[in-house]
């Protein structure tokens, strides 16, 4: 079938303008001709539908069409499917036009056929037409008009949302909520009569009561609600459901948005109360009918019903507790099915607990352990749930901050939400700062760094659950499984985790990242969606560390500087992630080392054996920076602890790197000098280590001599470097000839965290520089 119906749009689609046109006649005439009777006059019909909806813009609808529908609709013979088709017919073909027969008087058309005609009042009609026909509609309520109840009160809700002004409180809106009371309670509690057949004879069953949804009789001193099973419904019972159904509409139109907020009536909201609770009391019974509750019913009703209770307590806030009281007992129940319409109970629910909860709390912080725990865990691949949960968590940000532990207790869930999902990219970095709390924010920073992995935790299960649920009935036997895949499931488990662990384990150590490696390498690292999340990591990566320099403390900072250089070479295998994620790690270190210049002391033995450890290529940009913050950073006048030890161990790390770096250079025996656009690592990393051991010696005269001695070997050896080599050490050679002014010049400065990487001593006096003509800058951070 459906192979078919893509074949016939195809078909309908490569059709050019004549043929087109030719088959519209052939249609209209076929029309004309079936007097909208017989199978041939319905095929017509849908056929003009679908060319209609494929080609909206190639078809001119001739006039005469417009007469054939309109003529139609209003014969009492015509069937109702023909009907159907032809107000369909006609909504698409007056899109954005005026359609001649909402002109009619209304009051003297049969209301068999007004329930086709006001459809297209609700989607077609003008506030001239809408303000002509609100007395009607009035009018058909007071005359219980039931064969128009699904349309009177959606008329009047569209009527209160596009034209409030013409509601009048007490001539329309007042009038009508009278007449919601007894629809609301004093529906019929007996079904309706319905045909049954016997081999020999049609009879009407008698009507019976109404049952709850676990199946048992309604109770004769209750009322109906929606909850209530009833086969056939009586027409009462169809407008006691119409008007649940527009009710939020009603009261968030008339009331929530402060036109009438004093004005409602008491007797009117004691109604909705009263309704409401008895929705929450039946929710509660066991379902008789899994198959309906499969579906969700339950849950949809009582989560309008929430929405509503939601509304009445905010026109009344002593109401709160009354429907809290009656809520306590749904935390139990709320576990019993995984559909996508209890996650919209769950979001709804602990919104009425933020709005109205005046305890201390802990009923929300139960239920959001419950929706994230038994729901949420199941559902991170449902991407409207997803959504939903994302967006919640946006709205209400301060409350749940100051009322619950979600985000600094949940965050791996959150984020696990945004790893399936990663169009969500703007929902989860809005909220990502809620994430950060001292005790948490190393688990957060390396499961920032792992969403790519994570991502890719979520398709392998994905796919290994498929692969289960299409295995015929075979199962594996528990000591096939071997140790590896035991040690792969307990890795995947802790990727995705609810809840934080309280300790942070880091994949990438040594002990542990060949797991890691094998996961990655079995594996499709390169999936759109896996890439997707690479992209944006970087940037929520950012967002942690801004908010993390901005407001964190100084522990903070010294806890997370040495697990960024850790984590600095033990990244998601992918190129572009890589390289983006590193620059901004730099940029951070860079960021902290000038709001905390101290570390310098503080974090001496870890910057000495990141440089130690220079061998690792993919730490090269890193340890070219630290040997920058040397040199900015190493002054008394940042920390009273930096003594003449501290400045002579970084001198003889500096300089131990500088030799091996020029032996480095000498055994590779490649003459860069005449390459005067591209600067080699190893030439900006001298550049940068020479003039760090210039700074260190104008602020300790006794290693002037050291310094100079290693310059001086450099210059001997410039040909192994980029030109601007010799000229940097030129200028520094300069300055350390000069040691009064070198003092000055190179003493520390002050400058803007968001101008951190500048060196602003790097335009050295005209007198001791000596640039020549090709000379460029060597780093961006000169």
């Amino acid at each position: 079938g459906n192979t078919y119906k893509m074949e016939l749009v195809q078909k309908i689609s490569s059709l050019d303008l004549i043929t087109l046109d030719k088959r519209l006649d052939n249609f209209a005439k076929k029309l004309q001709k079936s007097e909208g009777k017989g199978r041939d006059g319905f095929d017509t019909l849908r056929s003009y539908m679908l060319y209609l909806t494929i080609r909206p813009n190639d078809i001119e609808v001739p006039d005469q069409l417009f007469q054939i529908l309109q003529t139609r609709l209003f014969e009492e013979k015509s069937p109702p499917k023909f009907k159907y088709l032809y107000i369909a017919l006609l909504h698409e073909i007056t899109s954005g036009l005026e359609l001649p027969l909402l002109n009619t008087d209304f009051t003297s058309v049969d209301p068999a056929i007004l329930e086709y005609i006001l459809p297209l009042l609700i989607s077609h009609g003008s506030i001239d037409e809408y303000s002509r026909t609100l007395p009607l509609f009035i009018e058909f309520i007071e005359k219980e008009v039931r064969l128009l109840d699904s349309c009177t009160l959606p008329a009047l809700s569209h009527i209160l949302r596009y034209y409030p002004t013409l509601m009048k409180y007490q001539e329309h809106s007042s009038f009508v909520e009278k007449m919601m009371i007894p629809g609301l309670l004093e529906s019929s509690i007996t079904s309706g009569k319905s045909n049954v057949s016997s081999l020999f004879q049609f009879a009407l069953s008698k009507p019976q009561l109404v049952t709850e949804i676990d199946g048992s009789p309604i109770a004769e001193d209750e009322f109906f609600t929606i909850m209530n099973r009833a086969q056939p419904y009586t027409d009462d019972q169809m407008w006691n459901i119409q008007i649940f159904s527009t009710l939020r509409l009603w009261l968030d139109e008339l009331y929530i948005k402060e036109r009438m907020r004093n004005n409602i009536d008491p007797h009117f909201q004691a109604t909705i109360l009263k309704y409401c609770l008895r929705v929450l009391e039946q929710y509660n019974l066991s379902p008789l009918n899994e198959e309906i509750e499969d579906e969700g019913y339950s849950d949809l009703v009582l989560t309008e019903v929430i929405r509503i209770s939601n509304q009445i307590c905010t026109l009344d806030k002593y109401l709160a507790p009354i429907i809290l009281n009656n809520m306590r007992n749904l935390k139990d129940t709320l576990q019993a099915s995984k559909n996508r319409s209890k996650g919209y109970l769950y979001l709804n629910l602990m919104q009425f607990y933020i709005n109205h909860e005046v305890d201390d709390g802990s009923n929300l912080t139960i239920l959001i352990r419950s929706f994230i725990e038994s729901y949420l865990t199941q559902k991170y691949r449902d991407n409207v749930i997803s959504y939903e949960t994302l967006l919640f968590c946006q709205q209400n940000k301060e409350s749940l901050l100051s009322g619950s532990q979600l985000f600094n207790d949940y965050f791996p869930s959150l984020l696990k939400l945004f790893s399936w999902n990663p169009i969500y990219y703007q929902e989860i970095n809005d909220i990502l700062p809620t994430f950060i709390e001292e005790s948490n924010i190393v688990e957060l920073f390396h499961t920032i760094l792992d969403l790519p992995i994570v991502t890719l935790a979520m398709i392998k299960t994905h796919m290994k659950e498929h692969a289960n649920a299409n295995r015929s009935g075979s199962t594996r036997d528990i000591a096939s499984i071997t140790s590896q895949e035991s040690i792969e499931t307990q890795f995947v488990n802790y990727l995705l985790r609810d809840q934080i662990s309280g300790f942070a384990i880091n994949w990438w150590d040594e002990s542990t990242q060949h797991i890691v490696n094998n996961f990655c390498q079995t594996s499709n690292i390169d999936s759109p969606r896996i890439r997707l999340v690479a992209k944006h990591v970087p940037d929520l990566l950012k967002q942690f560390f801004d908010v993390l320099i901005t407001y964190g403390d100084e522990a903070c900072a010294a806890t997370i500087v040495p697990i960024m250089i850790k984590r600095f070479d033990q990244l998601f295998p992918l190129k572009e992630l890589q390289t983006k994620v590193r620059k901004v790690i730099v940029e951070k270190i860079l960021t902290i080392f000038e709001k905390y210049p101290h570390f310098i002391v503080v974090l001496k033995d870890l910057i000495m054996d990141t440089i130690r450890d220079h061998h690792s290529l993919a730490k090269s940009d890193l340890i070219l920076h630290l040997c920058w913050i040397i040199g900015e950073y190493c002054s008394n006048r940042y920390s009273n602890d930096i003594d003449t030890d501290i400045l002579k161990d970084y001198d003889e790390l500096l300089q131990l790197f500088a030799f091996e770096i020029l032996s480095f250079s000498s055994m590779e025996m490649e003459d860069v000098s005449a390459d005067n656009n591209n600067i080699d690592r190893n030439s900006l990393l001298i550049a940068v280590i020479i003039r760090a051991l210039t700074k260190l010696a104008s602020r300790w005269q006794p290693l002037v001599a050291r310094v100079t001695l290693l310059i001086v070997g450099f210059k001997r050896k410039s040909d192994f470097f980029h030109p601007s080599v010799l000229q940097r050490a030129n200028e520094c050679l300069n300055l350390l000839r000069l040691p009064s002014i070198a003092q000055i010049l190179d003493s520390p400065h002050n400058t803007s965290l968001n101008i951190h990487y500048i060196d602003n001593q790097s335009p050295l006096p005209i007198l001791l520089t000596s640039r020549s003509p090709h000379a460029e800058m060597l780093h961006d951070f000169e």
